[in-house]
């Protein structure tokens, strides 16, 4: 397959633009135009500041998909193949979609008929649902960007969305699907328009209501450009129309066609038109915004729409570890899995190794600046920018007072509080760990040396603690630092960067900007994790949603008690997730209070609920089991094992691609070689139970 030659640059802004739709969109939800109208008369920005935007589904839905690429390609990629991406990422009643119910909300009825064991594309079929249900909006927001990963490949990029939306929706919704992928795939057209996108794809749907509504829409706007009289058009042909269900595909579409047929190319018009008419107005604009960010580019989108993003988007999966992800990264991996798909190439990765290498324009990584709170001279002025053709960040502060303290750092952890929305909880685990290394180059860009400025890498724990390494003057001159991250116990990793002081203790700094830039950093080693579970505290999203800290979970239920956490939930399997493995070797130890009809463990090389190496005790054996997807396991050995009513101690030891499992100190599996089975060796840990309060988890260690 030929590629564009701004193949990463477009998928990176085609991504872009769908996570500032989204945001842009979010507050006028389900709104109407009149609502709309009438409170908001500019639309020129976002119209709320979120301080730290939780998650969507309308992007998680692409990054959880794409991850079940990895692994295939276009010759053997089914349909059945997405449900096993939604089985191992999708947690059991929060986080990712709307939790509304079996026939009311179109998701969770296909999750249910997945769970019963209905395969797709039935689960999704009017077959086995109500005809209504399967025709609501989510079929053409969660698919559009299968044309990224098919650049000016249509046909491959609506087949690709009709596979994807067919596990969960039928009719116009899968219809829906295939024009919006289609049009951002056909938006990589050197020279190309809105209108003649809008008009090609059009033409190629199958016959339907959806096309008819596209057709209709697109004769209209040939005799008007006015976006007014374009809305009048669809809200007396479509918005006014009793479509059932709660959000149906075809009116939410029809305003969004004609926020991209008014906008004349214009990324900034598509949004606001496409808003401005109101229904599903987050998930409408994100499609308009990934289709315009897609045709016109980093430079068609202003920066004000992409700063504030800071290259950060959080997710709700039940991976803790994927749910702060960079947007450059996540369009290098769509790039990566684009190639994957097509041409067969592996895709590469480097466990061992952390990097921020700023190598792309907006490429922050979720790196960010503070200042400490004194305000005598003036309200402080602090951002960072990346300087892409020399990779490094520069960070700028202003107007520093004695001894002031400031920082350049990136979150490894965010906590409930810290988010101004609670739509889609996400559970964060955190990213970095005790025991790692941090290595970075820094210089002071015009330094002062009458005026002395001190650097040292830090790393501030959830509680508050923070730990650092060994001040040094800054300079013009790049200068090398390390830090070993100390073994921490009860604590986890929140925030890891860089700390300064202005030395001076007299006087104000006497320039406006210190500028400081850091390029090469990264973090290596092994983590270090040591939790006495009894400590943990809880996170709190709703009345009905917490999670043990520092831990995502498979489902509700885990609570924390006097000696520990256990599982209190009825249901059959819960499962709490942490830590990553990105060593060649490790040593899990788990200490338990086992109880009557136990039936317990743990996991390693987590990579999802359904993709891992778990040790299951019940009935006086121990199962080593592979899950290689939610409908496939193997069961790799068993050995009699008996843990006693009481306090047990459960560890298990990878090196040299052999695994041994000890109870109670008295080696079980020895020295198990895992290495023709086809296993992933990186991942997180879990874990896991089958017999609600009959297991305490008392505390964790990986080292």
């Amino acid at each position: 397959m030929d590629y564009p030659q701004n193949y990463f640059k477009k998928v990176y802004s085609g991504w872009i633009g769908k996570i500032v739709g989204i945001i842009f969109g979010t507050p006028t939800e389900i709104w109407k135009k009149e609502e709309i109208a009438e409170v908001f008369c500019k639309f020129d920005n976002y119209l709320v500041n979120y301080g730290k935007y939780a998650a969507d589904d309308d992007y998680m839905w692409g990054m959880i998909f794409q991850e079940n690429l990895k692994a295939l390609s276009q010759a053997n990629l089914e349909t059945a193949n997405f449900a096993e991406a939604i089985m191992n990422l999708v947690p059991n009643g929060h986080g990712v979609m709307w939790w509304g119910g079996k026939d009311v909300a179109t998701e969770h009825t296909a999750y249910i008929n997945l769970n019963s064991g209905i395969l797709p594309p039935e689960s999704g079929s009017k077959t086995v649902n109500p005809d209504w249900i399967t025709e609501q909006i989510g079929g053409e927001i969660f698919n559009d960007h299968w044309g990224l990963l098919s650049p000016l490949n249509v046909i491959e990029a609506m087949k690709l969305a009709k596979k994807m939306a067919s596990v969960t929706h039928d009719g116009d919704a899968v219809i829906g699907a295939m024009f919006m992928s289609g049009c951002v795939a056909l938006a990589f057209e050197d020279n190309s328009n809105i209108t003649t996108i809008v008009e090609k794809i059009c033409a190629l749907l199958p016959t339907s209501p959806y096309k008819e509504m596209c057709t209709a829409i697109i004769e209209f706007n040939k005799t008007s450009k006015v976006w007014e009289e374009n809305f009048d058009y669809i809200k007396t042909n479509y918005l006014e129309k009793d479509y059932p269900g709660v959000c149906h595909v075809i009116p939410s579409a029809a305003v969004t066609l004609i926020g991209l047929l008014c906008s004349e190319n214009s990324f900034d018009k598509a949004l606001e038109y496409t808003l401005r008419g109101g229904e599903d107005t987050d998930s409408n604009v994100g499609n308009a915004g990934m289709i315009m960010g897609a045709l016109v580019g980093l430079d068609g989108i202003a920066e004000k729409w992409i700063n504030p993003l800071n290259d950060e988007i959080i997710c709700s999966t039940a991976m803790g570890q994927l749910n702060i992800q960079y947007i450059s990264e996540l369009a290098k991996r769509t790039v990566a899995l684009s190639k994957r798909y097509f041409t067969g190439v592996k895709i590469s990765q480097e466990n061992s190794k952390l990097q921020w290498n700023f190598d792309n324009k907006f490429a922050k990584k979720g790196f960010k600046t503070s200042v400490g709170p004194d305000k005598i001279y003036s309200k402080k002025v602090n951002f960072c920018k990346v300087f892409e053709d020399e990779k490094f960040l520069r960070s700028y502060f202003s107007f520093l007072t004695p001894n002031d303290t400031f920082r350049t750092y990136f979150n490894s952890f965010y906590f409930a509080n810290e988010f101004d929305d609670s739509r889609y909880d996400p559970e964060i685990t955190p990213t970095i760990f005790s025991g790692q290394k941090i290595s970075c180059e820094i210089r002071q860009t015009q330094a002062d040396s009458s005026q002395q400025i001190a650097a040292q890498t830090f790393v501030e724990t959830t509680t508050g603690e923070v730990y650092t390494s060994e001040f040094k003057i800054t300079s013009d001159d790049w200068m090398k630092f390390e830090f070993n991250i100390p073994k921490l116990k009860d604590e986890h990793i929140y925030k890891v960067g860089i700390q300064y002081n202005f030395l001076d203790k007299d006087l104000f700094l006497l320039k406006r900007f210190v500028k400081i830039d850091i390029k090469n950093f990264e973090i290596t080693g092994k983590p270090l994790i040591s939790l006495d579970l009894s400590k943990t505290s809880k996170e709190v999203w709703t009345t009905r949603h917490s999670n043990p800290l520092g831990f995502s979970s498979y489902q509700y239920g885990w609570e924390i008690t006097e000696t520990g956490l256990t599982n209190t939930n009825d249901n059959k399997f819960n499962e709490l997730y942490f830590g990553s493995n990105n060593s060649l070797e490790f040593d899990y130890t788990l200490e338990v209070e086992v109880n009557q009809n136990y039936h317990f463990g743990l996991s390693v090389f987590v990579r999802g609920i359904y993709d891992k190496l778990a040790f299951i005790l019940k009935e006086n054996t121990v199962e080593i089991v592979h899950f290689k997807n939610y409908l496939k396991s193997e069961l790799l050995t068993k050995v009699n094992c008996t843990p006693i009513l009481g306090n047990n101690k459960l560890r298990v030891t990878y090196v040299d691609e052999k695994i041994s499992f000890y109870l109670n100190e008295q080696l079980l599996i020895d020295a198990f070689d895992v290495k023709d089975f086809e296993i992933e060796t990186d991942g997180s840990f879990s874990l896991l139970d089958y017999n609600a309060n009959s297991v305490i988890f008392k505390h964790v260690e990986i080292k």
